[in-house]
């Protein structure tokens, strides 16, 4: 079944969106490519076969994010740097480990928790 969330990602109509509002039935959708704001009744945003819902069990992916595109190269980078930290708390490794050329350090295991992740990553 489908559904929204506010602050959700998704895909809809064509282009990538945060929900940024619901009020009552009509659900605020900005665009994260051209930072235009768009109001969709809900029912239609949930029947429509171009909407997408965010899946919570992933955690975003930088090298698909055009919005990357619109930002200067200091920042950008900054953002990939930040990016990198994140991952490897939360999931014990970095983004780069899916090519298999990463070693993954012990002290960000997933069998830890992340109270101990994140202090190891502070140290």
């Amino acid at each position: 079944m489908k559904s929204v969330r506010l602050l959700d990602f998704i895909e809809f109509d064509g282009d990538s969106w945060q929900v940024t509002g619901q009020d009552g039935a009509t659900t605020t959708l900005k665009s994260l490519t051209t930072a235009g704001v768009r109001e969709v009744p809900l029912a239609t945003l949930l029947g429509d076969g171009s909407f997408v819902p965010d899946s919570p069990d992933r955690l975003p992916n930088l090298t698909d994010a055009r919005v990357l595109d619109t930002l200067p190269q200091d920042e950008r980078a900054r953002v990939e740097w930040l990016h990198q930290h994140v991952h490897e708390v939360l999931t014990g490794s970095p983004p780069s480990a899916a090519d298999g050329d990463v070693v993954i350090r012990p002290e960000y295991g997933p069998g830890l928790r992340l109270q101990d992740r994140m202090a190891a990553k502070l140290a």
